[in-house]
């Protein structure tokens, strides 16, 4: 079926126009403002980012530490510290902190 730019009316044949949407204020990026206040939770997201980045820090040092130099191992540990730190940095601590692995 073929697109017909014509369509029939009871009193002939008139052009169709196709109508483009109206396009409303682009968006933009500003803080969303409650009372005076900020989104409690755009605080939250940039405190959950301040902890993994430090977590991913202190975590990665110990899996460098630990496994001579590794920056593989280091990688590895920073990203498992980014992830979930509550588990990540006892863990580390269980193992000693930054002390070289026992062969």
């Amino acid at each position: 079926m073929q697109w017909d730019p014509w369509i029939k009316v009871e009193t002939g044949m008139v052009p169709m126009r196709r109508q483009l949407p109206q396009l409303g204020e682009p968006p933009t990026l500003r803080t969303t403002v409650i009372q005076g206040q900020q989104d409690p939770g755009a605080r939250q997201a940039v405190r959950a980012l301040v902890v993994g980045l430090v977590a991913a820090a202190i975590t990665g040092f110990h899996g460098y530490s630990r496994n001579n130099g590794s920056l593989t191992w280091g990688l590895i540990w920073a990203a498992g510290g980014f992830v979930c730190p509550v588990v990540a940095i006892p863990f580390a601590v269980s193992q000693g902190y930054a002390s070289r692995k026992k062969a």
